[in-house]
């Protein structure tokens, strides 16, 4: 029982960090089929993350955020965008 809350604990910040990633992509001025890949590219290291950490909502959305700028100003998020779309 309790792994199940657990795991749904996780789901649901996984889902607030996919809706948050969605639009601060979409902000961005990327296309929403451009910005779901680079979400599904992102998801892996925010779910290792999750299950290793005890998270509470607004650290992970802090954390995204912070991916996000990083990897925008420094081009990556960019980049994955060139290499998805083509």
């Amino acid at each position: 029982m309790m792994n199940e809350l657990v795991q749904r604990d996780r789901m649901e910040k996984v889902a607030s960090w996919e809706a948050t990633a969605r639009a601060v992509g979409l902000f961005m001025g990327h296309s929403a089929d451009a910005v779901n890949k680079v979400i599904d590219a992102l998801k892996g290291p925010l779910l290792e993350r999750v299950s290793h950490e005890a998270y509470d909502l607004r650290v992970v959305r802090r954390k995204l955020y912070a991916m996000l700028r990083k990897s925008h100003t420094t081009g990556k998020y960019m980049q994955m965008l060139d290499e998805m779309t083509v």
